[in-house]
């Protein structure tokens, strides 16, 4: 198992846990190879590849230069309970300051505060899938959690609540309307504002569509508009207050007061 020092540097895995999951499955078939590398991926996407590779690292399963470990090598050739026991022994290793809170009956808020407090995580969006990883993997591994924690969908390695189907409605036919060519897109670019406490203001103009993003490029690009938009939240815009040596000039604020 997984020493002090690699348990401190730990970095919580931020993809499907149904995906990582299905992986140690699909390897137990024809045996564990000596190293992991992409070629036993082909399957998956690029995004996936690169997500399972970070993860077997951050799980100490894998060494850095991507050589298999022993507790790897115990995951994939076990099967049934032995395998949820070796998975509920990765997740008390790696996950203490959650199921800390979890042992409390702690909230959400406090167990996504743990997740960024305890790993430096900024975005809204790399927090979710970080906590929807711990929550799937504790509950395919039979741990019990605060019942105060979210549920998780069923699907994705973890059981769900089901939910009662509502009785669809007969829906009215609505009439023939004329087909309508599509608006010509913008011509400017959109851009995205930040005034800094410092002073000045910070600007990202886009040019893409981030409907066409995928990838790396999709992660980054969000990334970066989680930061700016955190950092606007954290410090609101307001006009700086005036000094004892502006004294009666109130010009300089004239365009921010005028009603």
């Amino acid at each position: 198992m997984a020493g002090a020092d690699e348990v401190s540097g730990f970095k919580p895995p931020y993809m499907a846990f149904q995906t990582f999951w299905r992986f140690i499955d699909e390897l137990s078939g024809p045996g564990l190879p000596p190293v992991i590398d992409r070629s036993l991926m082909s399957s998956k996407s690029g995004t996936d590849q690169a997500n399972l590779v970070t993860a077997l690292r951050s799980f100490n399963l894998i060494n850095d230069d991507n050589t298999v470990n022993a507790t790897f090598n115990a995951l994939v050739t076990a099967s049934g309970e032995e395998r949820k026991q070796l998975l509920r022994e990765l997740v008390q290793t790696y996950y203490q300051p959650q199921l800390a809170v979890s042992a409390q009956n702690g909230t959400e808020q406090q167990l996504n505060d743990s997740f960024r407090n305890g790993y430096g995580i900024v975005g809204a969006d790399t927090l979710r899938k970080s906590v929807t990883f711990f929550l799937h993997a504790s509950r395919e591994a039979g741990i019990a959690l605060s019942q105060h924690f979210p549920n998780t969908r069923s699907g994705s390695g973890a059981p769900g609540q089901a939910r009662a189907k509502a009785r669809a409605k007969p829906r009215k036919k609505a009439p023939a309307t004329p087909v309508v060519p599509p608006a010509p897109p913008p011509t400017a670019n959109p851009a995205v504002n930040v005034r800094l406490q410092t002073g000045g203001t910070l600007q990202l103009l886009v040019d893409v569509n981030p409907i066409t993003l995928v990838g790396e490029d999709r992660e980054f690009f969000f990334k970066v508009l989680d930061l700016l938009t955190e950092y606007s939240a954290a410090h609101p815009q307001t006009p700086p207050a005036a000094s004892a040596a502006d004294g009666d000039d109130s010009g300089d604020d004239s365009e921010e007061n005028t009603d």
